[in-house]
């Protein structure tokens, strides 16, 4: 079967994170034709965070497809071939997702994210816009230096009842300076630590025996191209892990292999921080997750639009035309698609 991507960029606004300073985020578009349809995938390539460069990744993957890639094109298959149109079978309009103005299905688990690398201040004036939107859960991009005015985000809790944060360090944080902080235990369950340190058992089991609830992501780190499955050995199946919860990037890993692997974790399922179809394609299997194993289901990152520049122009994407599948053949149609390559595998 013959594999074929298509490339556009996009310009975020600012630093994405503590450690990825990208100017221009790379995105892979993945098509292939099978049984009548068109089927698409993506990939979201980071320049910082990735272990290799682009010209290597786009080689690497002339000799193996990764597994999450086949996965998609194999879910937009069954939609396609049901005809199920995806905003009908999530039960929101991607609108509503678009304008990021009000939380979809009014659901407390799916998250906003902020970008909270140079204002707390104007970040939290944005949460108290967001609260009265419906929204209960945020996620900051933090990093070490965001310890100094840690206790700006403290005061606001403390202020707002019900109100949940995440805070991303991207393994950014000095351990020393987490464990003295002093955040009453009240409080503390009402924060999420993502990555706050790179990820050493020992180390993390400090922070969880000090009431640190703990988000894995870094895992994702180790993945080299075509070697996009929970390959990273977390330990012996029956040891306790320091973290209940693992983020997932359906675009870049395999949520059923981490539920098969797995299945004692709950699930943070967001986008890759991408284009238009990273966003479609996780939040149908947050939508997934949160169906058909709820117990597992943590919650959902898929506000993470204004973090770039000309959204819509840079997708080239009316939004608000539907199309079964992911929803998007149209745009995908009028890309320039180069030849990958012939690859063996079944749908």
């Amino acid at each position: 079967m013959k594999i074929y991507y298509s490339e556009s960029e996009l310009i975020p606004l600012s630093t994405l994170n503590a450690v990825d300073e990208s100017k221009r985020i790379q995105n892979i578009f993945f098509k292939c034709h099978y049984n009548g349809y068109n089927l698409y995938s993506s990939y979201v390539f980071h320049p910082n965070l990735e272990k290799i460069g682009y010209s290597e990744f786009l080689n690497d993957l002339k000799n193996e497809i990764p597994s999450t890639l086949i996965t998609n094109f194999q879910k937009e298959f069954e939609l396609k071939k049901q005809n199920i149109i995806l905003s009908e079978n999530l039960n929101f309009n991607f609108e509503d997702l678009l304008a990021e103005d009000k939380i979809i299905n009014k659901n407390p688990n799916y998250h906003y994210t902020l970008n909270s690398l140079k204002s707390v201040g104007e970040s939290l004036g944005l949460v108290e816009k967001k609260i009265k939107t419906g929204f209960t859960r945020f996620k900051f991009k933090v990093d070490q230096q965001s310890l100094v005015s840690f206790y700006e985000y403290i005061k606001f809790l403390k202020l707002h009842d019900g109100i949940e944060f995440i805070f991303d360090f991207n393994s950014s944080a000095n351990m020393d300076l987490l464990l003295n902080l002093e955040i009453n235990y009240q409080i503390l369950k009402r924060i999420f630590w993502e990555d706050p340190v790179p990820y050493h058992f020992d180390d993390w089991n400090i922070l969880k025996n000090n009431g640190f609830q703990l988000i894995l992501d870094q895992k994702s780190m180790v993945y080299g191209a075509g070697r996009l499955t929970p390959n990273i050995n977390l330990g012996r199946k029956n040891k306790q892990y320091p973290f209940k919860i693992v983020s997932i990037k359906p675009t870049k890993e395999s949520i059923a292999d981490f539920l098969l692997d797995y299945p004692n974790f709950k699930y943070l399922i967001t986008t890759n921080m991408g284009d238009e179809l990273d966003h479609r394609i996780s939040a149908f299997w947050a939508n997934e997750v949160q169906k058909l194993y709820p117990k597992s289901f943590f919650g959902a990152g898929l506000y993470t639009r204004h973090f770039f520049k000309d959204w819509k122009a840079a997708n080239g994407i009316d939004f608000f035309s539907e199309s079964s599948g992911w929803g998007l053949d149209q745009v995908m149609e009028q890309k320039k698609w180069i030849d990958l390559g012939e690859y063996y595998f079944e749908l």
